[in-house]
C-alpha cells in the first residue's frame, strides 16, 4: 500500500510540474514554490500540507522517471538534466566540469549554423556519450520549447502503473544495496 501512495504521489508532483495553467497546480505553485516547480526544486517545508510533503517524498521517483525532450535546449541544463539518455551527462564527465559550463544550458551547447559546439565538452565525456550527443538536434525558435516526458511508458504519458514499475525498481534495488552491505 506504502508503494501504490508513492505513486498516486508522484503522479500528483509529476501533474504539478506540467499542468501549470491549471488552477490547482498554480495555488500549489504560488503557495510552495513562489509560482515555479521544477524537479529539482520540491523541498519539504515545515508549514507543508500533509499533500505536499506527500508529494515532496516521493518527487524522487518522478526525478528518475522524467526526462527532457530538447527542442530548442533554453530551458535544458546541457550537464544536469537528463536529456541525452537516462542520467545526466555530469555524471559521464572523465574530469571536472569547468565552472563556467557547469550551469549551460543545451541551447548554449549549439551553434545553429554548425551544430554542437564540440570545443566546448568533447574532451570532457567519453567516445560513447558524444556518439549518443550527435543523435540529437536542436531546432531553434520560441515555438519549439523544451519539455518533460515520461521515460518510464513508451508513450512518454506517466501512468500510476508506471511510477509504480519505478519505485518497485527502486525498492528491489534498496533492498540489495543492503544484503551487500550485510554481506
Amino acid at each position: 500500500m506504502r508503494q501504490m501512495n508513492a505513486a498516486f504521489l508522484s503522479k500528483l508532483g509529476w501533474r504539478v510540474v506540467v499542468q501549470k495553467h491549471k488552477l490547482w497546480s498554480r495555488i500549489l505553485r504560488a503557495k510552495y514554490c513562489n509560482n515555479r516547480c521544477d524537479l529539482d526544486m520540491f523541498a519539504p517545508r515545515a508549514d507543508a500540507s500533509n499533500a505536499w510533503r506527500g508529494i515532496t517524498d516521493s518527487i524522487n521517483f518522478v526525478q528518475k522517471g522524467a526526462r527532457v525532450e530538447v527542442g530548442n535546449g533554453r530551458n535544458t541544463l546541457f550537464w544536469s538534466h537528463e536529456w541525452a539518455f537516462n542520467k545526466p551527462l555530469a555524471s559521464e564527465a572523465m574530469t571536472i566540469i569547468p565552472l563556467e559550463l557547469e550551469t549551460s544550458t543545451v541551447e548554449e551547447m549549439w551553434d545553429v549554423q554548425h551544430g554542437w559546439k564540440w570545443e566546448k565538452f568533447a574532451n570532457l565525456l567519453p567516445e560513447n556519450t558524444l556518439s549518443i550527443i550527435t543523435l540529437h538536434s536542436l531546432f531553434p525558435g520560441e515555438g519549439n520549447q523544451d519539455h518533460l516526458i515520461w521515460s518510464g511508458s513508451s508513450s512518454g504519458k506517466m501512468t500510476t502503473k508506471s511510477a509504480l514499475a519505478i519505485i518497485q525498481e527502486d525498492c528491489v534495488g534498496n533492498e540489495g544495496k543492503k544484503k551487500g552491505n550485510n554481506a
